[in-house]
């Protein structure tokens, strides 16, 4: 039996492998490859040449978050904290799993462990004590567990009753990610969060920046 070794070579830049069926370059998140990998032919028509052939890969991102932390105002009821900026192209997000685990402050009347939490993914910070509209287009308004000093949130976009994925983002200079929550409190709390958020998408492009 002939043992092979197994080398783990990183590239800095674009690799090209040309072949008999397909010429393909890997760089950027994106897989350019001949028509015969991309799939049947575009015909142009007279006076229109194809530039070039994409397939486009997804893109699969895990923030992990250690510290991280959401403050609830007493005043407000609800707190967001900036998860990501995203890329200012447009996205067509696939899939998002969230694997955390919020711990409550517990200050007295603040975030204690029989206080109501509800905690949203969203593509605008939290603005009010509903979390509703953008707040919680990625991952919809999850109540978590009262009576849990430490409660878990996840989920699975393909889970979420409410949200259709594919979800398109538009492109913008300060897009980004949120992760909210909501609770009625008389004292000001944090939650301290650790875990993973996994985003699956695709850059669709952007032609005007």
């Amino acid at each position: 039996m002939t043992q092979k070794n197994r080398q783990e070579q990183v590239f800095t830049g674009p690799v090209e492998l040309s072949g008999d069926a397909a010429t393909l370059t890997i760089g950027d998140g994106n897989l350019i490859a001949g028509s015969s990998a991309a799939g049947s032919t575009v015909t142009p028509n007279t006076n229109v040449a194809t530039t070039f052939d994409r397939v486009r890969m997804p893109r699969h991102v895990r923030l992990t978050l250690s510290g991280f932390t959401v403050s609830v105002a007493e005043a407000d009821d609800y707190g967001g904290t900036k998860l990501c900026d995203l890329p200012d192209e447009n996205l067509v997000l696939l899939a998002v799993e969230a694997d955390l685990e919020l711990v409550k402050g517990e200050v007295t009347n603040g975030l204690e462990a029989a206080t109501d939490v509800t905690v949203a993914i969203g593509t605008a910070v939290a603005s009010n004590s509903t979390l509703s509209g953008a707040m919680v287009d990625v991952i919809t308004g999850i109540a978590l567990t009262a009576t849990d000093a430490s409660p878990a949130f996840q989920i699975h976009s393909s889970a979420d009753g409410t949200l259709s994925y594919p979800i398109l983002l538009a492109d913008g200079a300060s897009a980004a990610l949120y992760l909210n929550a909501a609770a009625s409190i008389t004292a000001d709390d944090a939650l301290t969060v650790s875990g993973t958020i996994d985003l699956f998408f695709v850059d669709v492009g952007n032609v005007t920046s």
